[in-house]
């Protein structure tokens, strides 16, 4: 029997999250994923996880996608600081 696990993200979160793993995943060979990924379970684990977010976002299907994932992205960095380096 499987088990579920609930994953609380801010939509913000979520929408950036999802871009990166469809740019990423739509490549050939999982594209960066591949260099880390060290079986088809951690891949197929990726899919999944866009396919969920997929399930609960609208903004993938809006004309203004790529503007509404830039202006997350700048919430995000708004919100928890920029990284270092």
């Amino acid at each position: 029997m499987t088990q579920k696990v609930t994953l609380h993200l801010e939509k913000d979160e979520a929408l950036v999250l999802f871009a990166i793993l469809t740019r990423e995943l739509e490549q050939d060979d999982w594209g960066k994923f591949s260099s880390f990924s060290s079986s088809a379970a951690e891949v197929l684990a990726l899919i999944l996880l866009q396919c969920a977010l997929e399930t609960e976002l609208v903004e993938p299907f809006e004309s203004n996608y790529d503007e509404l994932v830039a202006r997350a992205k700048s919430k995000l960095v708004e919100r928890y600081g920029d990284l270092p380096g």
